[in-house]
């Protein structure tokens, strides 16, 4: 008996787990405090997960005679 893992659930459970990171709750520590607005700065690295993805798909891709 085999398992099949379709090629978009890796990035797709890596991002889900960084969304996850990115949205938990957050406490203020004081006035001037901006952890809410580099919160955005997840969505650096879930980008590059898929931009690897893509890239390795179009290399899978050009490798194929």
């Amino acid at each position: 008996m085999t398992i099949t893992i379709k090629s978009w659930i890796v990035p797709a459970l890596i991002t889900v787990i960084l969304l996850c990171i990115m949205f938990r709750p957050y406490r203020s520590s004081g006035q001037y405090d901006f952890g809410q607005i580099f919160r955005l700065f997840w969505l650096i690295p879930i980008g590059a997960v898929w931009m690897v993805y893509m890239g390795v798909l179009l290399i899978i891709k050009e490798a194929k005679p």
